[in-house]
């Protein structure tokens, strides 16, 4: 399990949506895994990967500067939109 509680969830979902904001970004998806630890992916509605690269360390440092999170064992990032291969 993640050690997270739901307020540990919330924080981390507080962080990802002000980055989102910061970042004038749309998310695309959603997905919360709770297996080894926990995932939890937010898709981003761009192909822009150097602005995916700036919103993954910023949501690094973000959470490694929550001290409320230390015992939470959740991972959080963000990705480019999928696209569909024909």
């Amino acid at each position: 399990m993640t050690n997270c509680s739901d307020y540990h969830i919330e924080l981390i979902v507080n962080i990802c949506s002000n980055i989102i904001r910061k970042y004038n970004q749309e998310p695309d998806s959603l997905r919360l895994e709770i297996i080894a630890g926990g995932h939890y992916v937010i898709g981003v509605d761009t192909d822009n990967l150097d602005k995916i690269v700036d919103m993954n360390f910023e949501l690094a440092d973000r959470i490694v500067a929550e001290s409320e999170l230390d015992s939470c064992k959740l991972v959080a990032l963000f990705r480019p939109r999928r696209r569909i291969n024909k």
